[in-house]
């Protein structure tokens, strides 16, 4: 049976286990339930408190995420408020940008959590974070002192007052629920604290935004780095080149080949990948027999690939949305899988021997690197055929170019998956042979190829009589012409 990803070594447990004097385990079929079933699991526990409580920030955002928001109330209810500022961190931002409505979206589900829990919630967000979403739905912040200003405001616009009627918030016509939301997050900020709710408004009041979205974005990375999620430039490390030959001799002198990137809690993400019958998971399984440790600290290697990719994620939503985050920890697996496969060539031991000591993210970076080997040379070719290979090879190229994680062909000839196995290179490999051989008869026969296109002078023709003259419509005319004679 393959090794399960999860937080401790592999059991009949559920993949969401914790270690520790608060160690409880969901039952096994968890992530199988419905919302309603999944938070009557946690509550039958012996201290569901205590197990709300164990767990990490990012581990308690993707659980609620998994169950789903509104399901979630009593577990939100137990939480602390280093775990709900993660939700805010997570979802409330869309790249470097603050995303006003996700923000909402959560002001009203902790609000039916309970009253003092959405007040204590609003209190720990960074005050730049405030300002920044203030400024985002104001058009002026007044004073008691503008009076002026405030009566032409009012005529064509709304205005929210603070409750100590100092400030004055003046906010565009057009949205009506945004008064409500604006003038709810005044009374939560003056309940939890006057002092800091006025010298916040006077921020506002002064400040520029993009200023304030800045800071409370580096505040963000700081808190994300802590659980883990590295810097977007860092994370994009996943994917840097890197020597194969060089690698696979450091790997045979069976001495690791990088600083360990650190533990990293396992996330619910990958709660499926422990069941595929892959190359990896055999060979986990094997290093699992023989050094349990060693395979437990490659599941946290693994962990904190899976991080990387999120944060690199060029859609600026896997940290978002859990089926995302998915997708991409599969994805991880796939090319991890595929770069042990190749190493070991094939043989489990060896493979065992590579996760020993080999590092994920170099892994990462040799599957990688194997499938892009294959795209650089779809690109030559189709620059060398253009429109000759037909549309299935453009297909074939595209999804080897996607970016950042390539696409491949499976069985079936369907391309929706990045490259796993040795296989799986192999059916590429083929279509780009054929389609070199298909070129390299059409250069033969006709003795013409778009590098001699390119640097034909075209006797008598301008440049702009030219431009009509493309490679692919004289191939055509060339073939036809051979066809039919």
């Amino acid at each position: 049976m393959p090794i399960q990803l999860k937080t401790t070594p592999p059991s009949d447990a559920a993949a969401l286990v914790l270690t520790g004097p608060a160690a409880l385990a969901l039952p096994a079929n968890f992530h199988a339930l419905s919302g309603t079933k999944k938070i009557n699991a946690i509550l039958d526990l012996p201290s569901p408190e205590q197990f709300i409580a164990a767990l990490g920030a990012d581990e308690f955002h993707w659980l609620v995420k998994d169950i789903g928001p509104n399901d979630s109330i009593e577990l939100l209810q137990m939480s602390t408020a280093e775990q709900r500022l993660a939700l805010i961190d997570f979802d409330a931002w869309t790249g470097e940008a603050l995303d006003p409505e996700s923000f909402d979206t959560w002001m009203d589900v902790l609000n039916e959590a309970g009253h003092d829990l959405v007040v204590e919630t609003v209190r720990s967000l960074d005050p730049e974070f405030l300002v920044s979403y203030i400024l985002s739905h104001t058009l002026a912040i007044l004073d008691r002192t503008e009076e002026d200003a405030l009566r032409a405001f009012e005529q064509d616009h709304v205005v929210v007052t603070t409750p100590d009627r100092d400030f004055h918030l003046v906010v565009a016509p057009e949205d009506a629920e945004l008064p409500m939301r604006l003038r709810r997050l005044l009374d939560w900020l003056y309940e939890g604290n006057v002092a800091e709710a006025r010298a916040l408004l006077f921020s506002a009041g002064t400040g520029l935004r993009e200023e304030q979205t800045e800071v409370a974005f580096n505040y963000r990375q700081g808190r994300l780095a802590d659980l883990g999620f590295p810097s977007r430039e860092d994370a994009w490390a996943l994917y840097a080149r890197i020597d194969i030959r060089s690698f696979a001799a450091q790997l045979a002198s069976q001495q690791p080949t990088a600083p360990h990137v650190g533990p990293v809690r396992l996330h619910l993400a990958l709660r499926s990948l422990g069941r595929l019958p892959s190359f990896l998971n055999r060979s986990l399984d094997v290093l699992e027999g023989r050094d349990p440790l060693a395979a437990e600290r490659f599941l946290l290697d693994f962990g904190s690939c899976v991080n990387r990719a999120a944060v690199a994620a060029p859609d600026g939503e896997a940290l978002k949305d859990p089926d995302r985050l998915g997708e991409l920890a599969a994805a991880v697996h796939a090319t991890v899988g595929l770069a042990i496969e190749h190493l070991a060539e094939g043989d489990l031991d060896r493979g065992a021997s590579v996760l020993e000591h080999g590092w994920a993210v170099q892994l990462h970076q040799v599957g990688h690197a194997l499938v892009v080997a294959r795209a650089i040379r779809a690109r030559e070719l189709r620059r060398r055929g253009g429109t000759l290979l037909g549309t299935d090879f453009d297909a074939l190229s595209d999804a080897l170019l996607h970016v950042p994680n390539p696409l491949v062909p499976d069985e079936k000839g369907n391309i929706s998956r990045p490259a796993a196995t040795l296989a799986d290179l192999g059916r590429v490999d083929a279509l780009l042979n054929a389609a070199g051989a298909t070129l390299d008869a059409f250069e033969t026969v006709f003795g013409f190829d778009r590098i001699a296109f390119e640097a034909y002078v075209f006797t008598g023709l301008s440049p702009d009589d030219k431009r009509f003259i493309t490679f692919e419509t004289l191939a055509a005319t060339l073939l036809a012409r051979h066809l039919l004679s």
